[in-house]
């Protein structure tokens, strides 16, 4: 049954929508259960829970897939399909905590992809126990390490705007309208990653028309996942309601307590 709907003339929608939703409702789970068992250190678990997620999307930078519509096959780096729910992690912290600890979050990822790379940089120095061996290594860690380059920048900048914007329009909206600052900030800083990961990661590598097919199916991608982010966001409020989504009243920041609830 899987394989009938990854294959096909429109398998890239189910292949999509199933990365999309497979990622946010594990992610839901972590966070869930971060809250009722780390309970004040919930935050330092759903940092932890994210940088995790982060390093394994990594190791999919010289994996290029094929998202196919109307029997047309967009050539793909899988990792943008998994990039997106990255977000959701930011969003939550943002919105429940506040923005110190989406920010922890941020510098934390720049800080563990530095780490990964010297780690990787050591590994390709290491002699392999032959050299067709070291080649395939070298040749993966090569695309690895502009994926590494292109990874940095776009978080840096991207995530630091979404943070901020998500921020000003939570206070500008006082609170309500959860939607608004979750597609505003999201759209944003989404479609900004696209132009800036694709461009250094394939400029020299991929033709420009390739570039530009890349980014347009990463567009679509990341649009695709604003709506599911929006109800995710809800349903964490409603399960905060239930109580099964907990936060530790003295972990949140004065700025996030003084708005309604959403």
């Amino acid at each position: 049954m899987i394989e009938g709907l990854l294959s096909g003339n429109w398998s890239g929608i189910p292949v999509v929508l199933m990365t999309l939703i497979l990622g946010v409702v594990l992610f839901t789970i972590s966070f869930v259960a971060a809250s009722r068992f780390a309970k004040k250190f919930a935050p330092h678990f759903i940092i932890g829970i994210t940088l995790g997620a982060l390093m394994a999307i990594i190791s999919m930078n010289s994996k290029i897939c094929a998202i196919t519509l109307n029997g047309y096959a967009f050539p793909l780096v899988l990792s943008s399909l998994f990039f997106p729910v990255l977000a959701l992690s930011a969003d939550v912290l943002n919105e429940f905590w506040g923005i110190r600890h989406a920010k922890m979050l941020l510098y934390c990822e720049i800080a563990a992809q530095f780490l990964m790379y010297i780690f990787m940089f050591w590994f390709v120095a290491v002699p392999a126990i032959s050299e067709e061996n070291q080649i395939a290594f070298v040749n993966n860690f090569s695309l690895a390490s502009r994926g590494f380059i292109a990874s940095v920048i776009a978080m840096f900048i991207c995530n630091l705007a979404d943070i901020y914007i998500y921020s000003h329009l939570r206070k500008r909206t006082e609170g309500r309208h959860l939607w608004s600052r979750v597609f505003g900030s999201t759209i944003f800083n989404l479609l900004l990653d696209i132009v800036i990961y694709t461009s250094i990661v394939f400029i020299g590598t991929k033709s420009w028309s390739e570039i530009f097919q890349m980014m347009k199916i990463s567009a679509m991608v990341r649009v695709t996942f604003c709506f599911i982010e929006i109800p995710a966001l809800y349903l964490f409020y409603w399960l905060k309601k239930k109580t099964i989504f907990i936060v530790d009243k003295d972990t949140v920041e004065d700025s996030v307590i003084a708005l309604p609830a959403n």
